[in-house]
């Protein structure tokens, strides 16, 4: 491995003479975490190993290896969370591929398990950490839910001396690392949005479809049904993008004036983006919240709940924040007020906040510090091993 050796990033290290490898937990769905994988990949040129799974959830330009052995039974047990953790935790050790490289980059905490060698630099990308293991404890009250937590908490930070530099996606994973797993991480870098698509295409408000929108996985932590619910107060038509296994008990309480469309992408998702008078998001304890963040970028004002990153990410002039339960106040400030900026305004805050170029430079800059560190590092221990050789003769 070649690169720099003052211990601080320079512009001028070349990735081309770095054998780099992203690492994931596994892929058993596409969401934002496996979106930020691909994109980690194509900045870095890397390959992308992951546990187990379908290489259908990541794009095909995307060089994909799944590491662990699959079969009719792993794919019954991989259903469950506590198994696909116990498995993780017992087989990325063995992962003897990974020695092959001079960078890993841990996407998430799934991989993390495999014990990097000395002269590897690691780069760790941490997401939200686990609500029933940590902030969220007391509201997961079932035996199932308090074995878990106690695993990961018990077992999580065994991994966290193994980063060089740690990258997070917000200030508010930042702020959890620091508590509860007694890291700073020194970058912090929001996966990249879909800004290109509205470039050109952000309407002005006057000129919006009389609707709202939210969008999200059907579950119960985005409490749609709290959306559901102010927009039907306030005399809202609401269309619900997205699908999950609470979509049938949503679809049991929603009036007429609420459409359920299910799971859209590409050009479905940017026109109900663009052409909605507002997006509304009730989620709890987001890390990030990607489709806040694309919704900004077409140009739409967010209406959300106070909770997690949200409240940090939605600037005072780009929509209205009301607490939990109370959701209809923020619909009529907008009603009343609408918000302070135009949607060219908005677009232009997610570009500057959100876009490709930065999440790029950041990686980047991740990368270089870590390889830096490296270097360092090895060079101490060449210079402590030949003072020892000299000392023995």
């Amino acid at each position: 491995m070649s690169g720099p050796t003052d211990g601080q990033p320079s512009d001028h290290l070349s990735f081309s003479d770095q054998r780099i490898a992203v690492c994931h937990g596994h892929l058993l769905g596409r969401g934002g975490a496996e979106v930020r994988a691909e994109a980690l990949c194509r900045v870095l040129d890397a390959p992308l190993f992951a546990g187990f799974g379908s290489t259908e959830y990541v794009s095909d330009d995307v060089d994909v290896h799944l590491v662990f052995e699959d079969s009719p039974l792993a794919s019954a047990l991989r259903g469950s969370k506590i198994v696909r953790d116990i498995t993780e935790v017992l087989n990325w050790p063995g992962v003897a591929e990974l020695r092959e490289f001079d960078v890993l980059v841990f996407s998430g905490e799934g991989a993390t398990w495999f014990p990097p060698a000395v002269d590897q630099a690691v780069v760790r990308v941490q997401g939200g950490l686990d609500h029933a293991a940590y902030g969220r404890a007391d509201e997961f009250t079932g035996l199932k839910s308090r074995v878990m937590g106690a695993f990961r908490r018990l077992t999580l930070p065994t991994t966290t001396p193994f980063a060089d530099v740690w990258i997070t996606p917000s200030s508010w994973t930042a702020a959890e690392c620091r508590r509860y797993l007694g890291e700073s991480p020194e970058v912090i870098c929001p996966p990249p949005i879909e800004v290109e698509p509205f470039v050109d295409d952000v309407r002005p408000h006057h000129e919006r479809d009389d609707y709202l929108l939210t969008m999200s996985r059907l579950v119960g932590q985005k409490h749609v049904d709290e959306v559901i619910e102010a927009c039907a107060a306030t005399d809202h038509r609401l269309v619900v993008a997205g699908d999950g296994p609470d979509r049938e008990r949503l679809e049991a309480m929603a009036g007429d004036d609420v459409e359920f469309v299910g799971w859209v992408d590409g050009e479905e998702k940017h026109d109900l983006l663009r052409s909605a008078e507002a997006f509304v998001f009730a989620g709890a304890h987001e890390a990030f919240g990607m489709v806040t963040a694309e919704a900004m970028a077409a140009g739409t004002p967010v209406l959300a709940v106070e909770s997690g990153h949200t409240q940090r990410q939605i600037p005072r002039e780009c929509g209205h924040l009301a607490p939990r339960g109370a959701l209809v106040e923020a619909l009529e400030r907008f009603d009343r007020n609408g918000v302070e900026a135009d949607a060219e305004t908005i677009h232009h805050h997610a570009k500057q906040s959100f876009g490709t170029e930065r999440f790029e430079r950041q990686v980047r800059k991740a990368v270089r510090l870590a390889v830096n560190r490296t270097n360092v590092d090895r060079e101490t221990l060449v210079r402590q091993t030949g003072r020892e050789s000299t000392a023995r003769t």
